[in-house]
């Protein structure tokens, strides 16, 4: 019997309401996958030092470029927010979270990490800098855009 997405979702709820008082007492090691994800608008016509009308989708990106082609361009980024990502170190800070004695071991920065220590779980271990994930914002709610760089500098 193949189980539905909200039938798995409940059943996970119901796993770990159960095993609550068990969590602390529990061990996790997880790893390999730290990104830093960095949220941008693309500047489409700036006003101002803090005023500035961001490009709307990615069909109106496409025709900036488009418009550009065979000439130089540049791009105006800027990082609306900047936040932890991977699916490591994410189910490493939810794990925590609940209470487990979590071991996370990837790139989360190298010699500093992307981890504050509110957030992250108590045995934390970098071995590179993180890899980054830059999706870009805009208004649309029906797609983006996303810029992946792989880390380099395994140490």
């Amino acid at each position: 019997m193949t189980l539905s997405r909200q039938q798995i979702c409940q059943a996970t709820a119901d796993a770990l309401r159960k095993a609550a008082p068990n969590l602390p007492s529990m061990k996790a090691v997880l790893g390999f996958d730290g990104f830093v994800d960095e949220i941008i608008s693309v500047v489409d016509k700036r006003h101002g030092p803090d005023d500035y009308e961001p490009v709307e989708s990615i069909a109106a990106m496409a025709r900036k470029i488009l418009a550009a082609s065979g000439e130089s361009s540049n791009y105006e980024l800027i990082v609306k927010h900047r936040k932890l990502g991977g699916n490591g170190p994410i189910m490493a800070n939810a794990l925590a979270s609940l209470g487990l004695d979590v071991t996370y071991i990837g790139n989360l920065g190298y010699p500093t990490s992307t981890w504050s220590s509110a957030t992250s779980p108590r045995k934390p271990t970098s071995s590179a800098s993180p890899n980054q994930a830059t999706p870009t914002h805009s208004n649309s709610t029906t797609a983006s855009s996303c810029l992946a760089r792989s880390s380099r500098s395994a140490t």
